[in-house]
């Protein structure tokens, strides 16, 4: 998974190389480990590639995991 731009602002980019057609399930967690936010993503246009909103998150360090992953990867919000 990639994630950009690092840091983010407005939107998080999201591309999962390889992801076939369907729905996800995300959940964005603080460093803390307290999930902030959970949602449910759908391919529409390019496949594995996604737009996430997150200029309602405060300044910070977070993990997303998508589609039940067991690893999460790391975004910084300015």
């Amino acid at each position: 998974m990639r994630l950009f731009p690092q840091p983010v602002t407005e939107e998080l980019n999201v591309f999962m190389e390889g992801m076939m057609e369907g729905d996800r399930n995300y959940n964005i967690y603080a460093v803390s480990g307290e999930e902030i936010r959970r949602g449910r993503l759908s391919t529409t246009g390019k496949l594995g590639y996604f737009r996430i909103p997150v200029s309602d998150l405060l300044q910070g360090v977070y993990l997303i995991t998508i589609g039940g992953a067991e690893t999460a990867s790391r975004f910084v919000k300015l």
